[in-house]
């Protein structure tokens, strides 16, 4: 997906200012923003020695089902080795995402999204059940199916928007992804562009991206 530049924004509002009743200056701020948001939240910090960002900080609860993903596995890493198991990152974002890190300006948070079709849902849409209830470690070997009602109900798109924003004292970056996963059945009642969006970047998919 593209990145596009934002502005900071400050002030409470009323509601933000309501939804902070119970916490306290002595609660962990990420905390504060996982139980005020419906974003995952993770820090990054840039090391000299290894000319990389880590990822040292995090409060993550929608990850990928099939259990790849682990903040526990993945925390104290650089990127480079967050992204092992990506191909088209190795082959194609390494060196752009470590030189778009260190571009971010504080004041100057960018937005980016990205999107794949995955047929490894096999439970209910809730991302946080995905998680939790049997879905962990399952990748389906089918490739074909029956009809095209089954394609909808078995392919899921997950798509994520994320934010990026450097902290002014520490230099830290701020990571946010905010998750969505629908069926693709559920396009039927999205407008036609949307659809031909999809096919479009479906069939204009580089090989590397392409599991199975």
């Amino acid at each position: 997906g593209g990145e596009k530049e934002g502005e900071e924004t400050q002030g409470n509002t009323g509601k933000e200012k309501e939804g902070l009743k119970g916490f306290s200056d002595q609660d962990d701020p990420l905390m504060k923003c996982a139980r005020l948001t419906q974003e995952d939240w993770v820090i990054m910090e840039f090391d000299e020695k290894l000319d990389e960002y880590i990822l040292t900080a995090g409060a993550v609860f929608f990850s990928q089902s099939n259990g790849w993903w682990s903040l526990r596995e993945k925390w104290n890493n650089p990127l480079t080795k967050i992204h092992t198991p990506v191909l088209s990152y190795q082959n194609h974002l390494r060196r752009n995402v470590g030189g778009f890190f260190k571009s971010l300006k504080t004041g100057k948070p960018m937005m980016r999204g990205n999107w794949g079709i995955k047929n490894d849902l096999a439970g209910p849409l809730d991302l946080f059940k995905s998680m939790t209830e049997g879905a962990m470690g399952r990748f389906s070997d089918t490739n074909t199916y029956n009809s095209i009602e089954e394609v909808g109900e078995k392919l899921v798109n997950r798509t994520e928007f994320q934010t990026l924003r450097r902290l002014p004292k520490s230099k830290a970056v701020v990571f946010s992804i905010r998750t969505y996963q629908f069926q693709l059945k559920d396009y039927k009642t999205f407008p036609r562009e949307d659809t031909e969006d999809l096919i479009r970047a479906i069939e204009t998919l580089h090989e590397d991206k392409v599991d199975g």
